[in-house]
């Protein structure tokens, strides 16, 4: 009899427990408006990272050229004997292969680059020691030239 009555309290319990409330499917107004809220605010920052990646990519390309253009202006006019600013333009743009959708012109102590599909661009100046130096940026919103003529992200 006292095993009866355990079974019985037992099941009473259990049948309260696992009752479900007649309400609790789908989701309430204010949990949708939460998550429609979560996805507004996530795909915002995807679409600002998605808009600066073009950006980023020519500021890389900038001083892909910076370094390319610098080693081939110390190459060049160590091998050749003559001052950075004395070498051919057109020799020093041959052998410098600017990396594709970049075009390089100019010569001497002054060389510049223009990207392709793009408004941005760098002017870059060549000094007596052959040391080379982003003198200008076009174009760019989020990097500016440093003081030691490199590139650098604005603040």
């Amino acid at each position: 009899m006292f095993v009866a009555l355990n079974v019985v309290a037992f099941n009473g319990v259990a049948k309260k427990l696992g009752a479900k409330p007649a309400a609790s499917s789908g989701m309430t107004l204010i949990e949708l408006a939460v998550v429609i809220g979560i996805m507004t605010l996530l795909g915002g920052f995807a679409a600002l990272s998605f808009f600066s990646m073009d950006e980023t990519r020519d500021a890389t390309m900038v001083e892909s050229v910076q370094t390319s253009l610098q080693a081939v202006v110390t190459q060049a006019s160590d091998r050749l004997e003559v001052a950075p600013a004395s070498l051919n333009g057109a020799n020093v743009i041959n052998a410098l292969n600017p990396p594709p959708g970049a075009q390089v012109s100019g010569g001497g102590a002054a060389y510049s680059l223009s990207i392709n599909g793009s408004s941005r661009g760098a002017s870059y100046s060549v000094a007596n020691n052959g040391d080379v130096r982003i003198s200008n940026l076009n174009g760019f919103t989020h990097y500016v030239v440093s003081n030691h003529g490199t590139i650098q992200k604005a603040n």
